[in-house]
């Protein structure tokens, strides 16, 4: 299990690296996307046998009519088939990265210190803001988010990393000297990145983050548009599907240009707006 399991409502949707297709070796990774048990107990870095139909995903005509290339938005996450609700059988754990394993494990340990201060849906809410985690909102409230406009603040975006690194660099300015302060809270996005699961979007969001700290330290803090497209650059020649193919970096993309291009210009027609709790700016 290559990624950590994400739990929704009905099925959990975990990500394999297979090793071996009927007991015969499989070269490389092929990555196969499994729908199994919303109870399935399976964590990251566990050996897993799965039984079942192995299938080519298909295209898919959403709610509002159109066509959803499924097969090529999971290409650009390297999954190239899936499986529904198979038989699972846990042959050992402990196999992934230690690293991820521990960043995976505080992740969960600091989602359980949530729910206990809190009850359902406000724990889970707050999970999303501050983590993504939106499976426990359930899709009623997910709905209502989407339909407000609103629910990039319930999945992982650049606005869960700018809370990150707003309350941890408040801090480690606090307790730090400036360059070792800036220093910590890269590392600490960087973990948080992967503590999150490293999606399209966190990725292009933590690598801006992490070139405007650097800015900042070196006192040349005007190149977020710069920021953005060496992000957008290096994601691309990292993975050129994501830019082809899945449709949340592109808007991540495209959203991040509006602010930097424009918030400037609109600010300045809303001052009969209140500067006072960052409202005009808002």
């Amino acid at each position: 299990v290559v990624r950590d399991p994400e739990r929704r409502e009905s099925t959990t949707h975990i990500t394999l690296c297979v090793q071996a297709v009927n007991g015969a070796p499989v070269d490389g990774c092929t990555r196969i996307l499994l729908f199994a048990d919303r109870f399935s107990d399976v964590a990251y870095g566990d050996r897993i046998s799965a039984s079942g139909v192995v299938k080519t995903p298909e295209p898919f005509e959403t709610d509002s009519g159109r066509t959803f290339d499924y097969p090529k938005y999971l290409l650009a996450h390297g999954i190239t088939h899936t499986m529904s609700f198979p038989s699972v059988e846990v042959l050992g754990s402990g196999n992934g990265n230690p690293f991820v394993e521990v960043l995976i494990g505080a992740k969960h340990v600091f989602i359980r210190g949530i729910e206990t201060a809190l009850p359902e849906p406000e724990s889970a809410l707050l999970a999303g803001l501050l983590l993504g985690e939106k499976q426990s909102l359930g899709e009623k409230i997910t709905d209502a988010f989407r339909n407000a406009g609103v629910v990039h603040i319930i999945v992982l975006s650049g606005y869960n990393v700018a809370l990150v690194i707003q309350w941890i660099s408040l801090i480690a300015l606090y307790l730090l000297p400036r360059t070792w302060a800036y220093a910590a809270t890269a590392l600490f996005v960087v973990a948080f990145a992967i503590m999150t699961g490293a999606s399209e979007t966190t990725i292009r969001a933590t690598l801006m983050a992490l070139l405007m700290m650097l800015a900042t330290v070196l006192r040349r803090p005007n190149v977020a548009l710069r920021g953005l497209l060496i992000a957008a650059a290096a994601m691309a020649l990292f993975n050129p599907y994501v830019v082809l193919y899945d449709l949340s970096f592109q808007l991540s993309v495209l959203a991040t240009l509006g602010l930097i291009l424009f918030s400037e210009t609109i600010q300045k027609k809303l001052r009969f707006v209140t500067e006072r709790f960052k409202l005009r700016e808002i």
